[in-house]
């Protein structure tokens, strides 16, 4: 699998799952004692998204 497939396939995975708290935190599935946590796993998760994007784009300009 190339680099570009690998961050684009990892992107598509951590957007899914911030998607899933999301819907969850909407639908009041998340229980009191688990907030912090999940708040904490959404935070972790939006920062992991952003590092790859940049990743993504200095990769894209070695490549050229």
């Amino acid at each position: 699998m190339d680099t570009a497939k690998f961050i684009t396939y990892f992107k598509n995975k951590i957007s899914k799952e911030i998607d899933n708290i999301k819907d969850a935190f909407e639908q009041g599935r998340i229980p009191k004692e688990n907030f912090d946590s999940s708040v904490g796993e959404l935070k972790g998760l939006r920062a992991a998204k952003d590092l790859l994007q940049e990743s993504a784009k200095y990769i894209e300009n070695d490549d050229n």
